[in-house]
């Protein structure tokens, strides 16, 4: 009896002590896969980032840095956006500009502004005159203020040619012919506007009145006059002011 309970609690440790063993070799192995998938993953990471830096090396190779440049800004020179070079095609201009940012000009010192209406009201061009129902527009006694001189033709007809010779700036004139409007109200440009005037056996004139005179300052205008074959007869330019008229002759043989 003794034998046989003594038998069975030597199995027993002996089966623990087998248990043991195995679960400790299952641990060993599994630290040593642990520590070999660990050793790769670092060997992997180190490769890449090596690879990395020889690209960017690669890169920045093929650019060459260049140095800041510092530059200090000269307050002392002053400069005008109002400064504009004198061209040509603006000489006789006279530009208010300046005028307006003046500090020591005077409220009532204002300059015109070319925009408002500072012509006469040019009523003898936007009615009719009338004298006991009669039309007496153009029975006008005229006085010259310009002479353009006098010329002789045999043909029936002469063509007249005006133009703004100077800046083109809104010009206006009057035409008559024989103290009589045939035009009352010409815009001058730089292309010329044409006439064709009728002459009288004798003398005839021909009054060009200034009705405006443009923003750069007198009517300016050229007046050319060709016979019936085209032969220029005269050329002849003025400067006058407003209300003014410029006198021509024309006789006819």
């Amino acid at each position: 009896m003794e034998s046989t309970f003594s038998i069975k609690p030597s199995l027993g440790i002996a089966f623990d002590a087998i248990v043991c063993m195995k679960m400790k070799r299952h641990i060993a192995i599994f630290i040593l896969l642990a520590a070999l998938s660990f050793s790769v993953n670092l060997d992997a990471q180190s490769d890449f980032s090596k690879k990395l830096d020889s690209i960017k090396f690669s890169l920045d190779a093929g650019k060459q840095l260049q140095p800041l440049q510092f530059k200090l800004v000269d307050t002392l020179q002053r400069t005008s956006i109002l400064d504009v070079k004198q061209q040509p095609y603006l000489i006789g201009f006279k530009s208010q500009a300046s005028s307006y940012f003046d500090p020591l000009r005077k409220p009532n010192s204002i300059p015109p502004s070319f925009m408002k209406k500072e012509t006469p009201l040019d009523d003898d061009i936007l009615v009719k005159r009338s004298f006991m129902g009669q039309d007496t527009s153009n029975n006008v006694t005229l006085k010259s203020d310009v002479s353009l001189g006098t010329f002789h033709t045999n043909t029936n007809k002469v063509k007249l040619e005006v133009r703004d010779f100077s800046l083109v700036d809104g010009d206006r004139i009057k035409v008559y012919v024989n103290e009589q409007v045939i035009n009352n109200n010409i815009m001058l440009n730089a292309t010329s506007y044409v006439i064709i005037v009728d002459l009288n056996k004798g003398y005839n004139r021909i009054d060009v009145e200034a009705l405006n005179q443009g923003y750069s300052g007198p009517n300016t205008a050229e007046l050319r006059v060709f016979d019936e074959h085209g032969y220029l007869l005269s050329a002849q330019e003025w400067n006058i002011a407003t209300g003014n008229i410029a006198t021509l002759g024309v006789i006819k043989n």
